[in-house]
């Protein structure tokens, strides 16, 4: 997708509320670039018949919201909901719809707990961390009552702590990093829980976990030196969110989760 695009459609005089990031959108561009982005965040509380009601009042969209209450109702799938409003005002170019259609596609062929945790992953993007921790905590409730594997476990663990981190919650972010690191065993894991167990109480703390995790020396030693590295440079607090940002980072990349 280009990185702009000039809105030529009319601008609403209310906006439409958009609850998951609590944004408001004004222009049909805006909505469709909110649901282009964020495909994983599509859910009831964007499309439904408050969106109708805004497209017909605010924007004069009346064929397109008789369309759409139509497609709701019948529970159409998200490609035959989300294309209509794109095609509205030519969002997209051909190339661009056909890969949209693909990422859908995609997404509908994942379980339902996988979506469910991208969409709290995608909310801790947008830095909405409580409403992160509901659906992590609603994914870990029916992961105990499924046949998903205890990597998928260990990972939903894993961003919860990153997510009560964010939120200097500190405590409950190691209980969550020990969990996952009980089931995954892996070093990033490992580094998550240390450098959280750093943030809560002290270096001694570091030290004492690692030995007695047995973690391999060169890893608390490299981990050690970041810690110390940032906080020769900022303010405490500075300093855990900025940890925190770069483990999370890191995870998601090295992870795929």
């Amino acid at each position: 997708m280009i990185g702009y695009r000039l809105c030529q459609t009319k601008k609403a005089k209310n906006p439409y509320f958009i609850e998951n990031i609590s944004t408001n959108v004004f222009t049909m561009e805006e909505l469709c670039f909110y649901m282009s982005q964020n495909l994983y965040l599509l859910d009831d509380t964007i499309l439904n018949g408050r969106l109708i009601q805004w497209l017909k009042d605010e924007l004069g969209l009346a064929a397109l919201s008789r369309k759409l209450k139509k497609l709701l109702e019948e529970k159409a799938s998200m490609a035959e909901v989300i294309l209509p409003i794109m095609k509205e005002i030519q969002y997209l170019n051909q190339a661009e719809q056909k890969q949209l259609q693909q990422n859908l596609k995609q997404m509908e062929e994942q379980p339902l707990l996988v979506r469910r945790k991208r969409k709290g992953d995608y909310l801790v993007e947008y830095h909405k961390y409580g409403n992160a921790l509901k659906v992590y905590g609603e994914v870990l409730k029916d992961t105990d009552e499924s046949a998903m594997d205890v990597s998928f476990k260990g990972n939903v663990l894993h961003n919860m702590g990153c997510a009560y981190a964010r939120l200097f919650q500190m405590e409950e972010a190691v209980a969550c990093f020990e969990k996952a690191y009980d089931l995954l065993h892996s070093q990033l894991a490992l580094k998550s829980y240390l450098t959280a167990v750093y943030l809560l109480g002290s270096r001694e703390d570091f030290l004492a976990k690692a030995r007695e995790l047995k973690a391999d020396p060169a890893t608390v030693s490299s981990l050690e030196q970041e810690i110390a590295a940032a906080s020769s440079l900022k303010e405490e607090e500075a300093v855990t969110d900025e940890m925190l940002a770069a483990m999370t980072e890191e995870y998601h990349k090295n992870t795929g989760w």
